[in-house]
């Protein structure tokens, strides 16, 4: 094999990785955008949402959310307690998340602040489209 050869088949071996990967991408990409779609699920209007500045908690079927305007977009968390799986109760004076199962507090941001959890709360993909706040339905 000569050296013009060599670089020949090396440049065109680029190509084809470089197109394989751009491709990938793009069919993730797109893919992703279906998920989305499909499972997306309007739970709050914007301006409830930026109205209550303590936070809004609220109900989807079996799913319980605290969703709060932190200025620049929607944070939503879910209220089970990454514990012991309990619903966690919002205390508004003291802008805190409490577990009535084993005493977890968490802050407005989903961390962890006393108590027996180790891990913050799980956050919930937002999606603000015109005056409508949607979740992505992970269930």
């Amino acid at each position: 094999m000569t050296r013009r050869q060599l670089l020949s088949l090396l440049l065109n071996g680029a190509w084809v990785g470089g197109l394989g990967v751009l491709s990938w991408q793009l069919v993730d990409w797109i893919t992703s955008r279906i998920r989305w779609q499909l499972r997306k699920v309007r739970v709050a209007s914007l301006r409830d949402v930026i109205q209550h500045e303590a936070g809004v908690i609220v109900q989807n079927g079996q799913r319980v959310m605290f969703l709060r305007w932190d200025g620049r977009m929607v944070l939503a968390l879910d209220l089970r307690c990454t514990h012991g799986n309990c619903t966690l109760r919002y205390d508004a004076a003291s802008r805190q998340l409490f577990c009535p199962c084993h005493g977890g507090v968490f802050d407005r941001d989903g961390n962890v602040v006393a108590g027996p959890p180790t891990t913050p709360l799980h956050r919930l993909p937002t999606r603000v489209e015109v005056d409508a706040v949607y979740v992505l339905d992970e269930s």
